[in-house]
């Protein structure tokens, strides 16, 4: 088959397709305007749109489940899979080309999607996901060898990473939150990536990411880098706000003072920066501990709690 479409002009109740195989040049499958809709065992190549979703007027597309099915195509515009409100993807398989435009992506628009051990082979240049309410990834494999561009990334999107594994060989970044976009990261196990952040997205650690800070005058910090900060040394610092914050964050610096005498250091203050309850003293050969959270209402970094004597 070579195009298949089912559009209908009031919303379609109760679509069902099985072990559909389409090979064409535009659309394999396309629904519009449905309550809900499963599509099991299918492959769908092209050189268009693998599977396509699509409204008119007021009519929305509901419920999509895709299961055990092949989303193969050098999707040029749109997505694979848009304008869908909720879908489950279950072991599908979303593959694209290294020849695609930047606006082709895999999932664009609605409210919530889950993904269950799905596969992700050569993502589209576009990205991953698109303006999505929120996706949450729960396993699933990622191969990011044949990606030519930023890579697997949310745009405008909460990505939640569940037990994601796989592997990249690029040298830019692999993950990236751009334009308002979330990561959430629970659990990965992904083998030579980076997460990037631009355009005021941002990473959140919900599992322990130790990350060693660079000693100078003035400390730089990533905050998406991760949640667990380390600085070493023998002279007091001064700590400055972290880029790529967002609202609910926490971070922790663990502060090391490996001189023979007391040590200070300050937290920088101002927009961005950080409300803390004073300069830190950290005794000879001795450790301090301070957490902080991210509030986007006031603008700074709120202290939680610290150590209320040397360690």
């Amino acid at each position: 088959m070579q195009g298949f479409g089912v559009t209908n002009a009031a919303p379609l109740e109760g679509f069902k397709a099985e072990r559909i195989n389409c090979n064409g040049h535009g659309t394999g499958l396309k629904l519009q305007d449905f309550t809900s809709a499963e599509v099991n065992e299918s492959y769908l190549q092209n050189g268009g749109v693998g599977f396509g979703c699509d409204k008119t007027g007021s009519n929305f597309n509901t419920v999509l489940r895709l299961r055990r099915s092949w989303l193969r195509g050098n999707v040029t515009a749109g997505a694979q899979i848009f304008n869908v409100l909720n879908s489950l993807c279950d072991q599908a398989i979303f593959e694209g080309s290294g020849a695609n435009t930047p606006t082709g992506v895999s999932i664009s628009g609605g409210l919530a999607h889950k993904l269950l051990m799905c596969w992700w082979e050569g993502v589209l240049q576009g990205g991953a996901f698109s303006s999505c309410g929120s996706v949450h990834m729960d396993g699933g494999y990622i191969n990011g060898q044949l990606l030519t561009s930023a890579g697997f990334y949310a745009f405008g999107t909460t990505l939640i990473l569940d037990g994601a594994w796989g592997y990249s060989n690029l040298t830019q970044a692999f993950a990236q939150a751009d334009t308002g976009a979330k990561i959430i990261v629970r659990s990965y196990d992904l083998q030579g990536v980076t997460f990037s952040t631009v355009n005021g997205g941002y990473v959140m650690w919900e599992i322990s990411k130790a990350v060693a800070l660079t000693d100078a005058a003035t400390v730089t910090v990533n905050a998406s880098a991760g949640n667990y900060f380390t600085l070493t040394g023998t002279t007091g610092r001064t700590i400055a706000a972290p880029t790529n914050a967002g609202d609910g964050q926490e971070i922790t610096f663990e502060l090391e003072n490996t001189s023979g005498g007391s040590i200070t250091h300050t937290f920088a203050s101002g927009a961005g920066a950080y409300r803390s309850a004073g300069t830190v003293a950290v005794g000879a050969s001795k450790i301090r501990t301070v957490r902080f959270r991210y509030s986007s209402a006031r603008t700074a970094w709120i202290e939680v709690t610290r150590a209320s004597a040397d360690l």
